[in-house]
């Protein structure tokens, strides 16, 4: 968790893509939880990880991005 400069909270969740670009990641909310899936060479999607979510985060808030170190950085606001 961390706070923004404007005093709101978020949750931040980081999740190494070894050796995945990030075109072929999908990350997907599913109730309390966020799956994390890769695209295959077959074009099925693989299911890499889930990421469960505390009640305070509304899975259909979240914002996925990969940094320069090729982590995938999930973040959402807390809404309580």
């Amino acid at each position: 968790m961390y706070q923004k400069e404007d005093g709101s909270r978020h949750l931040r969740v980081m999740a190494p893509l070894h050796g995945y670009q990030p075109q072929d990641i999908t990350v997907r909310p599913d109730g309390n939880t966020l799956l994390l899936f890769k695209m295959s060479q077959s074009g099925q999607d693989e299911l890499l990880q889930t990421i469960n979510l505390p009640e305070s985060v509304d899975p259909y808030t979240v914002e996925a991005r990969v940094n320069h170190f090729g982590q995938l950085i999930v973040e959402a606001p807390l809404v309580c």
